[in-house]
């Protein structure tokens, strides 16, 4: 029946198996194993670990679910839902959607590793334990768990509740679970001490097969129940046992009917139909089996659906609209029924109309998917209706009905109203709702704006300012700050008169708001109205929260008098607040790079603030971003974490924060939930989008793992910043965040004029320590022509004194450089020998920072010397332009090879990418991260005391031998700048690598230099020569030949005959690109979360592609979910770096070209009559 399962397999390959109510044949494996299995149509080969499925009737194979490394246990309800568990983390998942598709976890993980799962359905046990999911743990804990099942809107939970069995018996090994025909519960009991299967083989002979056992557990004062006997039994007696509690019965009798012939079956199935009532619970039951049973025969009939959609039962109703989809392009108007169903009270009904739509061809299928979209949703539907969306691209066909006039329905119509661009609702009839539509938008355009606003008062028949009030109240009420900026626009643009009149109702507003968005649109507004700040002012004074409304406020008045009217009353806060409201903290503390993490073991529930303010960490420190990893970290599962410090905003504007996790997290900033992605799920992303003053912000990221698979992601993306990780020198600890000082002080700098004032007024704040982050920011927004002479040499000689007391590796934070640029700036109107006594105490205090990047398809760094002077702290700024990863490692003179040998034998342990591919070694003075195309990292260094030629190298697999460097140390870098030939000259510095010969030695070989050598290829060249450099020119990664290498490019040995000439080896060694086999070209991939990952395709699915990103390293490819490519090209790059003879001199070309030409013999003529010193190598 099937083949391509192996029983040479050692373990997880097929297990689990059951026949699915849709008469699929279904099965784990694991991990470890990889299926070639073949159907009629096509060889399906898997390397996936997860549920997969086969049709016994037409032969199809597919992979279904994803959940791993090794799942044990899958199980169908009596409505057909499905739970997948994985064995070696414990964890599972309600399969919702299947189709290869991932699922959250649906019950929080206690226990592991399980061996089987099922559910407990049988009239011998209590009404409280039918239906409930079983576990069987053999680990740790030994028994089998319950857990009673919870349908939450169209979501399906469960919790655990008093266990089945529990044993003290070390040996106790509950390995299966299943109620049978007398509906007794029975346990399969391995009943063996566990041996390693990585320490022995299956078949060791000391595994010890005498010991199994079988438990039967039952309820007490029960007698067991009569096994139904159907084997041969009569249809109709067969069907009779449709009408039992036990789901095992149902599941055998429809197995029976399985082998029974269709006609006969359909026949006795449509007779008997004729005696069920859908209102009858156990009828409905009944005719649900039927259904199934008619899928299994793969006999469609939409009136048994139609029938069974009438049950009261949900999940039935459900169940038959899953049959439904199941039967797309065999069942004619179905439109009616699935429209039904997308309409139904129930969520369950509605989650399963949108899967079933996706289904379907025609305008009925997606006007289902409208019904269930503008009717209330949970996160379950949400996440169907995303997949539906994506795969029935329902918002194209929206925007093209729209665009070709269509009559929409009032369904598609209302998910228009929340859907659409702005531009597509302005081309539908207006009406008040489509304005609303508009003006609710953060998206739309200031004209849309506009007329959507005039329209929308015309219809009212009043002015556009209450209108707009109006709006900005509800908005406010209900937390929905998106929309106000443009609504702030339309307001502030209003004739001053036509504001006036509602001076009221701004000042409620101002005082009254929900939202500190809305209070500060308040303000402006208000002031706007008054034509002075007065009120305003005196009504902001009254609380601190006030204050900071009112101060956020003054940027945002365009009328530039209004904004002068408040210059005196802004100013004086700078310094001190009203009497009666209390001091606020100095925010001049350094701030340190990094971000405090707090490590909390178990997990809590949730990972809100106060929940975790509530209990103590294990552990705490910091560390440079916000990654899972953290040192802290000591549980692979069900722990939390939490980053708390600032995030300096560069620049004003509105940014945008994005957390993906598996499981739980949120973002708060400035103490204020931005993102609340906290609950039980796999990896999903969610977002936040504010409005940002420039400067620090208070920034808190949680995290939860419960178990299974785990994953934290941050990132943002602002003016003029590309969504990207935050970068590590945006990160703080430190300080106190923005007080209300500080944005006094930024108020005052967006207020017009009196800039002697201002300078004063912030050098006044700066040598009393006061403010002096933002005060700097401040001094260096002012023009030249307002500083004091005066008060220079003083300030310039302050903020010399506090760069001198940051320790050397804090020198290069913002706030640190920020006041370097300022005392450049200053003391250049300083007389000459006070500007050059600057210049040499910055001097001796500059932190140095190192820009090293990549070169794009070379593998090479874009610097191969970098001179430093001996015990001075330095930055490197490593950013990878390349398409492949990279790191930045430093080693101790002479271990460059040692160290390059080393990270390509560990490419294949498994902390290898933990570790950014750096090996464990004492050589290695510093390495960066792993960083990947687009990415950059900052690093601070203290160069080494002692004097030498430092290799620097990227310990990627297989790089090494080719992307390398040289950090030269001296002991005066002056002296070395004045004149480096003579300083090196009489400060000798040995090269201790031999690989480090070569820098300096770059010659862009063109054709014709090498041509006329060619004839030399004849004899006399060196084998030994040509195969060493077939290793140190990278060759190896990627071809074989003389039994070495890789065949991820041509085999060597094996090459065209045509090709295997000096010319073409000689044009394909330095034109790369020129010719490209098919087979061999990258492919260049965009992906919705804006990477671009480039590499060959070694493996394509229907749904993913895998994707070697670097020829050279070992590790495994790159999987690309074909769901999250938006686009790709063929690649006219070829993966081989250019250049690649750069570094080799004439000779040793030759000597490679004839090691090639010769397919690696060492007796072939080309190396006949060659002896040492017969020609020039140069340095081999």
């Amino acid at each position: 029946m099937l083949q391509g399962v192996c029983s040479a397999d050692s373990h997880h390959s097929a297990n689990a198996m059951l026949l699915g109510p849709d008469g699929w044949l279904y099965w784990s494996r694991g991990i470890f194993n990889i299926a070639a299995m073949e159907t009629p149509t096509k060889t399906v080969r898997s390397g996936e670990s997860g549920v997969h499925r086969f049709n016994p009737r037409t032969f199809e194979m597919e992979f279904h679910f994803p959940i791993g490394p090794n799942p044990h246990g899958d199980v169908f309800d009596q409505w057909g839902y499905q739970f997948a568990n994985d064995g070696t983390s414990g964890t599972g998942s309600y399969v919702n959607i299947g189709k290869g598709i991932g699922n959250k976890q649906w019950f929080k993980m206690r226990v592991r590793p399980v061996a089987a799962t099922g559910i407990l359905s049988s009239s011998l046990f209590p009404e409280e334990n039918q239906g409930n999911f079983l576990i069987c743990n053999c680990i740790g804990f030994l028994g089998v768990l319950q857990h009673k099942v919870k349908y939450n809107g169209a979501d399906i939970t469960c919790e655990e509740v008093e266990p089945i069995v529990v044993s003290s018996d070390p040996n106790f090994r509950p390995s299966d679970v299943e109620v049978g025909g007398d509906g007794a519960l029975y346990v399969a009991d391995w009943q063996n001490a566990i041996i390693g299967h990585m320490q022995h083989n299956m078949r060791d002979p000391n595994r010890d097969d005498q010991h199994g056992r079988i438990y039967r557990v039952t309820a007490e004062g029960k007698d067991a129940l009569a096994p139904s006997k159907l084997r041969g039994k009569p249809i109709p007696e067969v069907l009779a046992a449709f009408m039992s509690k036990e789901n095992g019965t149902r599941y055998r009798a429809r197995i029976e009917l399985s082998g029974r012939k269709a006609d006969e079956v359909v026949s006795s199935l449509n007779a008997w139909s004729k005696t069920l009532d859908p209102a009858n619970p156990i009828h409905a039951q009944a005719l649900l089996e039927g259904l199934w049973v008619l899928e299994e025969h793969r006999r469609p009939d939409l009136a048994w659906i139609a029938k069974t959609f009438q049950a009261s039962e949900p999940r039935v109703r459900a169940a038959a609209i899953r049959s439904l989809g199941h039967w797309s392009g065999r069942v004619d108007a179905w439109g009616t029924l699935l429209l039904a169903a997308a309409k139904d009270e129930s969520p369950l009904v509605r989650a399963e109309a949108v899967k079933a739509a996706v289904e379907f061809d025609g305008y009925d299928a997606i006007e289902a998917i409208f019904e269930a979209s503008v009717r209330p949703t949970d996160p379950e539907l949400d996440t169907v209706i995303r997949y539906a969306k994506q795969r029935a691209k329902i918002d194209q066909g929206l925007q093209d009905a729209i665009a070709s006039k269509k009559q929409l329905s009032e369904a598609a119509m209302e998910y228009a109203l929340k859907n659409a661009s702005p531009d597509s609702l302005l081309k539908l009839p207006q009406s008040e709702k489509i304005y609303l539509a508009i003006l609710d938008r953060s998206n739309a355009s200031t004209g849309a704006l506009r007329q959507a606003l005039q329209g929308l008062s015309q219809m009212r028949k009043e002015s556009s300012v209450p209108v707009v009030l109006k709006l900005v109240n509800d908005r406010d009420q209900a937390g929905q700050t998106e929309a106000l900026k443009g609504l702030r626009e339309l307001l502030l643009e209003q004739p001053v008169g036509e504001i006036r009149k509602y001076r009221g109702a701004l000042q409620n507003l101002a005082t009254k708001a929900k939202q500190a968005d809305t209070r500060q649109l308040g303000f402006a507004a208000w002031a706007t109205a008054e034509g002075n700040g007065d009120a305003p002012f005196a009504t902001a004074s009254a609380s601190k929260q006030g204050l900071g409304d009112l101060l956020k406020a003054i940027p945002e008045i365009a009328d530039q008098e209004v904004k002068k009217n408040l210059f005196q009353s802004a100013r004086a806060l700078m310094f001190e607040l009203p009497g009666s409201l209390g001091a606020e903290p100095s925010s001049s503390g350094i701030l340190q790079p990094g971000i405090q993490v707090d490590y909390f073991y178990p997990a809590p529930d949730n990972v809100a603030a106060e929940t975790l303010a509530a209990i103590k960490p294990n552990e705490g420190g910091v560390v440079p971003q916000i990654v899972m990893n953290v040192p802290q970290r000591k549980q692979a599962d069900d722990f939390a974490l939490r980053f708390t410090g600032n995030v300096i905003i560069p620049q004003a504007g509105k940014y945008t924060f994005f957390v993906a996790s598996d499981d739980g997290s949120r973002i708060y900033l400035d103490e204020k939930l931005l993102v609340d992605n906290d609950r039980l799920q796999g990896m999903t992303e969610r977002s936040g989008t504010v409005e940002l003053s420039a400067g620090p912000h208070k920034l808190m990221v949680t995290y939860f793992d419960n178990g299974g698979g785990d994953g934290l992601s941050v990132a943002w993306s602002g003016p003029g910043i590309q969504k990207q990780p935050i970068p590590t020198d945006r990160l703080t600890v430190g300080g106190s965040g923005q007080t209300l000082h500080d944005l006094a002080i930024r108020a005052v700098i967006s207020i017009p004029g009196n800039e002697k004032e201002k300078f004063a007024d912030l050098t006044k704040l700066v040598k009393s320590d006061h403010q002096r982050t933002t005060a700097v920011q401040a001094l260096r927004t002012l023009p030249d022509s307002s500083w004091d002479p005066k008060e220079l040499p003083s300030l310039v000689d302050n903020l010399v004194g506090y760069l001198s007391s940051i320790p050397a590796k804090l020198r290069t934070s913002g706030p640190a450089t920020d006041t370097v640029e300022l005392v450049k700036s200053l003391s250049s109107r300083l007389p000459a020998d006070l500007a050059k006594a600057v210049s040499d105490r910055l001097g001796n205090l500059d932190v140095r920072t190192i820009a090293i990047g990549t070169v794009v398809e070379r593998m090479i760094y874009d610097k191969e010397r970098i001179v430093l002077e001996a015990g001075k702290p330095v930055e490197f700024r490593f950013a990878n332009t390349d398409n492949m990863p990279h790191n930045f490692v430093i080693v101790q003179p002479g271990s460059l090879e040692e160290v390059g040998l080393s990270s390509d034998a560990g490419a294949q342990e498994p902390d290898a990418r933990e570790r950014n591919f750096v090996p464990k070694s004492d050589k290695i003075l510093l390495a960066s991260k792993l960083i990947g195309p687009g990415e950059s990292q900052a690093i601070s260094f203290d160069v080494p005391t002692e004097p030498g030629m430092y290799p620097y190298v990227c310990t990627y697999p297989g790089h090494w031998r080719r992307m390398f460097g040289v950090l030269v140390v001296v002991s005066s870098i002056e002296q070395y700048n004045n004149d480096p030939e003579a300083y090196l000259a009489s400060n000798p510095l040995e090269i201790r690598d031999e690989l480090l010969k070569s820098i300096g030695r770059n010659t862009e070989w063109k054709i014709e230099d090498l041509t006329g050598e060619l004839a030399g290829l004849k004899q006399g060249r060196s084998y030994e020569v040509g195969k060493s450099l077939f290793a140190a020119a990278s060759c190896v990664g990627c071809h074989k030949l003389g039994g070495e290498g890789k065949e991820f490019g041509p085999d060597l040995s094996k090459l065209d005959e045509k090709k295997m000439t000096a010319d073409s080896i000689l044009k394909s060694l330095l034109m790369p690109s020129a010719e490209i086999e098919d087979k061999y070209r990258a492919r260049i991939f965009q992906m919705d979360s804006d990477a671009i990952i480039t590499g060959m395709v070694v493996e394509e699915s229907d749904k993913e592609i895998k994707v070697m990103v670097d020829p050279l390293a070992k590790g495994d490819p790159t999987v690309l979910d074909k769901e999250e490519i938006v686009g790709q090209k063929v690649s006219s790059v070829s993966t081989m770096p250019q250049g690649l003879l750069n570094k080799l001199t004439k000779e040793e070309i030759l000597d490679l070209m004839a090691y090639v030409l010769a397919r690696g013999d060492k007796k072939h003529p080309a190396f006949q009559g060659h002896e040492h010193g017969d020609h020039n190598h140069g340095d081999h």
